[in-house]
């Protein structure tokens, strides 16, 4: 992110140099006209934004996932009591208490551990952020076999709506919902960040390309004992 806003700041800065050369700016090339430098940081801006607005909104999407999850456990303590106070069999009760176990769970904990042995100190982040994508999905897993376990138990028959079949088949639905809203925010930055990528990287049409032509028509026209010129040669640009 810091190398995109880089880059169009830098076109910022040799558009406000051509702005001073004056009438002495014209190319030939109409790519690089004052114009057409003016279209391209504008919607090079417009899609720093975007890529801001995306980053955003899967950060919504992840805590509101969250929230949505960590209730997971108090549910399944409640699905345990009115198990109990239903009089379900021992038997049924050490199944249903072991599902609703992996509520609490940890998959990533072990790797953790190892790599620390290993003297590392922590997992390495893509394994890391796939194991705890593992963990909601097992959890959502963990919920259905839940719900298939309780629905030919009569001893299971709780009066509060939210915990009966119906109602966990419900919050099945919004935790699947929320694990989708994930998945879809982190395509959306996916895409929207590599679009503005391309706009402004691009070595040709991007704003890279752009701007490095603009500063060599630029530092052709004046000369090199000016102080424009030496604001020019100033200019920097990161490539990818």
């Amino acid at each position: 992110m810091k190398a995109l806003a880089y880059n169009v700041a830098a076109l910022d800065k040799v558009l406000g140099l051509a702005t001073q050369v004056g009438d002495s700016y014209k190319p030939g090339n109409a790519s690089i006209e004052r114009t057409a430098l003016t279209a391209l940081l504008e919607e090079s801006r417009k899609s720093i934004t975007a890529v801001l607005k995306a980053e955003g909104d899967l950060a919504t999407a992840i805590n509101q996932r969250q929230k949505a999850f960590d209730g997971l456990p108090l549910l399944g303590t409640h699905i345990m009591g009115i198990a109990v106070s239903g009089g379900m069999e021992e038997k049924d009760l050490s199944d249903l208490n072991r599902l609703r176990k992996r509520f609490r769970s940890n998959p990533f904990k072990t790797d953790l551990v190892h790599d620390a042995e290993e003297g590392s100190g922590s997992a390495p982040p893509n394994k890391v952020r796939m194991n705890r994508q593992l963990s909601f999905d097992n959890k959502v897993v963990t919920l259905e076999s839940i719900i298939r376990f309780l629905e030919d138990k009569p001893a299971y028959n709780p009066t509060e709506s939210e915990f009966s079949i119906d109602g966990l088949k419900e919050t099945l639905s919004g935790l699947q919902a929320h694990n989708t809203a994930v998945i879809e925010a982190k395509f959306a930055l996916s895409n929207i960040r590599g679009q503005a990528k391309a706009m402004i990287f691009g070595r040709q049409t991007g704003v890279f390309g752009k701007t490095r032509m603009t500063k060599v028509y630029l530092k052709t026209i004046l000369g090199r004992d000016t102080d424009l010129y030496r604001s020019i040669n100033n200019v920097k640009l990161k490539s990818l």
